[in-house]
């Protein structure tokens, strides 16, 4: 038996469904109980962006929990963190 938190990465599909299918998706993340990991373009999830410091096009926003938490290198070229998990994943 494994102990601890559940954490769902969604793999960038946010991108290829509709915003009906994005917060079905969340609701049932949640519902798990689970923590959600997001990696998605600026413009993908709104509610992320706004809470976003200085949302860029070119670059993608790692979230935790729908938090952002870092600017992503579309091809893992850099990392550059703002914001510390304040969810705890284990």
């Amino acid at each position: 038996m494994m102990d601890g938190a559940m954490a769902v990465s969604d793999g960038q599909a946010v991108c290829i469904r509709d915003h009906a299918c994005d917060i079905a998706l969340v609701s049932a993340i949640r519902q798990c109980d689970a923590h959600w990991i997001s990696l998605d373009g600026v413009g993908v999830l709104p509610h992320v962006d706004a809470q976003h410091p200085h949302p860029a096009p070119g670059k993608f926003t790692l979230s935790l929990d729908g938090v952002p938490l870092a600017d992503v290198g579309p091809h893992g070229q850099f990392i550059h963190w703002f914001a510390k998990p304040t969810a705890s994943l284990q």
